[in-house]
């Protein structure tokens, strides 16, 4: 939002300790303790502090901003093997790293995705953004073919 230079050693410090403390399996937790998926209501998490792809994709963002290229790379890649079947959940198990069956696919998760894979502008890697353009339209596909045979299926009952 600009009230911050992101490359200030406050930003830089800031980050350095977000990723040190919330950092699991490749991925943001929202805080310490998260137990939302791991709790007697829920239950579909093997453990708290399930990374989700909305925190981690943030930092994807931030990442942009400083021109860390190599970083988003990482984080949308790391998105991709946790979907689906190309569907994005909203978090993922902290120990054996698929997609939480409660949460997926979640829409804010894909449109994240998409945001932070259209400003992902590398420097003199055409190829990259290629790849990454045609991992964006294949999830999209992916999405509206489990819209379109969903409500097939659910018609034949």
């Amino acid at each position: 939002m600009g009230l911050v230079n992101p490359r200030s050693a406050e930003a830089l410090s800031t980050v350095e300790t977000i990723t040190h403390v919330l950092t699991v399996n490749g991925g943001l937790a929202r805080f310490p303790g998260d137990d939302y998926h791991y709790d007697s209501s829920l239950y579909d998490s093997t453990a708290p502090d399930p990374p989700w792809l909305i925190t981690t994709l943030f930092l994807a963002m931030y990442y942009e901003d400083i021109g860390n290229y190599t970083g988003v790379h990482n984080i949308l890649a790391w998105c991709v093997e946790h979907s689906q079947h190309g569907l994005l959940p909203e978090a993922i198990d902290p120990r054996l790293g698929y997609p939480l069956q409660t949460t997926s696919p979640l829409t804010w998760s894909a449109a994240m995705y998409v945001i932070t894979a259209v400003n992902y502008i590398p420097s003199q890697k055409p190829v990259v953004i290629i790849l990454i353009l045609t991992m964006i339209i294949i999830i999209l596909l992916a999405m509206v073919m489990s819209i379109v045979y969903g409500r097939r299926g659910s018609k034949r009952a």
